[in-house]
């Protein structure tokens, strides 16, 4: 039998399959099980393991608390998902309360340790259809927010040369697609995938209008580009996802 500690640690790690789960205890950060192997290879830092209950010994590497966010900046630069599990309890008798507080990805950072230097670090996302692709950036570290868009015929030269000159971070596309219309340069970028409602139009419209506090988005320039507007409304739900609060650095 498991010990209540560690059911804890697995149905908060349920929610989140997809990325590096660091789990405070105490001064330290913690990884366990394929976590674990993963944090030790590509940190360099030792994987040892901990007794668990009937279960046996569970795979485990951490770091201290102090150093975290360097040690989450390099796993970040490779190209993983990080979630940050804090503890949000008072430290007393029982198990301590904790929550995810923050999910850190190529695109999203705003620490300026973790940011590369000189140049902007920007999160894009690409709404494709049939009659216009929207493309949206944000640097979340200065709160520069554009949009723009691309008829057919401009395809894939326009794209391809804007996301060049962006040369983002990470960019958002929806997940299952596969477009032959442009090239993505997967090797120097995150590509992440998400679900089709973040790009819906209408509540892409709706997160835009909530985070600006207008009702309507014309004086944006933007009135006749559906796909930018689900573009940037992508971006906006994945922040919420993310971390919430780096909307505030939008308005």
């Amino acid at each position: 039998m498991t010990t209540p500690a560690r059911r804890q640690y697995l149905r908060i790690k349920s929610q989140y399959p997809d990325a590096i789960l660091m789990y405070q205890v105490g001064d330290f950060y913690e990884t366990f099980d394929e976590d674990a192997r993963i944090a030790a290879r590509e940190l360099q830092i030792v994987l040892t393991s901990r007794k668990d209950g009937e279960d046996g010994r569970v795979p485990l590497a951490g770091v201290p608390l102090h150093a975290l966010e360097n040690y989450v900046g390099k796993l970040v630069h490779r190209g993983y998902k990080v979630a940050i599990c804090d503890q949000v309890g008072e430290v007393g008798r029982g198990i301590v309360e904790r929550a995810v507080t923050r999910i850190l990805t190529a695109g999203t950072l705003s620490e300026p340790n973790l940011l590369p230097t000189r140049q902007n670090n920007y999160l894009v996302a690409i709404a494709p259809a049939r009659t216009q692709t929207g493309l949206a950036a944000i640097d979340v570290s200065t709160g520069e927010f554009i949009v723009t868009w691309f008829a057919p015929g401009e395809l894939p030269a326009a794209l391809e040369a804007e996301l060049q000159r962006l040369a983002p971070s990470e960019c958002l596309v929806v997940e299952g697609s596969q477009s032959n219309s442009y090239q993505l340069p997967a090797s120097t970028m995150t590509v992440t995938p998400c679900p089709s409602y973040f790009f819906d139009q209408e509540a892409s419209h709706t997160r835009l209008c909530r985070l600006f506090g207008v009702q309507s988005l014309d004086a944006y320039g933007c009135a006749q580009a559906p796909q930018a507007i689900a573009a940037a409304g992508a971006i906006i739900a994945y922040l919420e996802k993310m971390n919430v609060a780096l909307l505030s650095l939008l308005t």
